[in-house]
């Protein structure tokens, strides 16, 4: 075994790691039914549709098990079937028209 270092940025910053990480997004909704996020520099996207999606609501996305949570609730059937399960690896720079990426968070291997 070894051990995990957990780093923890805005929606913006570096991941040191030489092999990709999949982060724990933390969003926050501006509209409702759905939410559009982007990771600007490796083109990634990410779509959610759901009625339950309303403005001020914070959904967490967590790619390494590939589910996505409004508060207790799991909503990952809205995931659009083209989403890209973000894997991040050097600089990333996360953007969205329908909302905020306020927290990234993800696990490294201590050197």
């Amino acid at each position: 075994t070894y051990d995990l270092e957990e780093t923890v940025t805005g929606h913006h910053g570096f991941s040191p790691s030489s092999v990709t990480v999949r982060p724990y997004v933390t969003y926050i909704s501006n509209t409702a039914g759905y939410a559009n996020i982007y990771e600007d520099i490796s083109m990634q996207s990410f779509t959610i549709h759901d009625t339950r999606i309303t403005q001020g609501v914070t959904i967490n996305i967590d790619c390494e098990n590939r589910r996505v949570y409004l508060g207790k609730e799991d909503i990952t059937e809205g995931v659009n079937y083209n989403s890209m399960w973000f894997r991040l690896r050097g600089e990333y720079d996360f953007t969205s028209e329908t909302g905020n990426v306020v927290k990234v968070e993800y696990r490294v291997r201590r050197g």
